[in-house]
């Protein structure tokens, strides 16, 4: 998330440009793919050279409690499976953004059919950070 990543990196990771740039300087330290989850609710990934910056989805938040480790566990299990480190993100993207719009951490995790949808249309709004 972006307070380890501004720890790791040594300097704020506060938009999707500070993000971007601690993340290319953590892939530079040798650790690929880099993927920062943001506070609105997207991430900037970064792999095999490129930077991209994945919106949030629409939706309404209920409450935040368990929306990072749905995130980081949605994009492990999707790199287990052979997506790509962008198409995982998505994923985890999706993960996080539906699992705010229930209350409690687990109960309110949605089913796979429903993060694989939204993690479609929040990777066809995927687009590359410039430096």
């Amino acid at each position: 998330n972006a307070p380890e990543a501004e720890a790791l990196a040594g300097h704020p990771v506060d938009t999707v440009e500070t993000a971007a740039r601690a993340a290319r300087e953590l892939q530079w330290a040798g650790t690929a793919p880099v993927c920062i989850k943001l506070n609105d609710g997207g991430c900037v990934m970064a792999s095999a050279g490129e930077v991209l910056h994945i919106p949030p989805g629409k939706v309404e938040p209920v409450d935040t409690t368990g929306a990072g480790d749905a995130f980081t566990g949605v994009f492990a299990i999707a790199l287990l499976e052979g997506r790509t480190p962008r198409e995982a993100a998505a994923w985890g993207v999706a993960a996080a953004n539906l699992a705010v719009t229930g209350y409690g951490s687990q109960p309110a995790y949605p089913e796979r059919v429903q993060v694989a949808a939204l993690a479609q249309e929040l990777l066809a709004k995927a687009r590359p950070v410039d430096e």
